[in-house]
């Protein structure tokens, strides 16, 4: 699988789990506790939900380590570095051409 593949795949990984989290978490709240399978159903929504939790944080830390980061609108966009942000050590001499932003 090439590099854009792995991220796109990534992407919906993501988006499939945040998507079942807010579906689990809308039948957690709908749940009326009435007898012990209720309390088991529950129960197992909550360990869903930990789960899809884990994917969701874990497939976010991929995409952030693949330079790609979610805006505030819950869309991933890849981060393109410029050559002129590049960071230089501290004992290194900047060149002259560098303006602060």
């Amino acid at each position: 699988m090439d590099k854009k593949e792995f991220i796109k795949n990534l992407i919906e990984i993501n988006k499939d789990a945040n998507t079942s989290i807010v579906n689990l978490e809308v039948n957690a709240q709908a749940i009326k506790i009435k007898s012990d399978k209720d309390k088991a159903n529950f129960g197992n929504i909550c360990v869903m939900l930990r789960g899809y939790r884990m994917v969701a944080d874990a497939s976010e830390a991929m995409l952030i380590n693949e330079d790609v980061l979610k805006g505030d609108d819950g869309n991933f966009y890849q981060k393109i570095e410029d050559e002129d942000d590049e960071e230089v050590p501290d004992h290194v001499e900047k060149p002259a051409n560098t303006s602060s932003k």
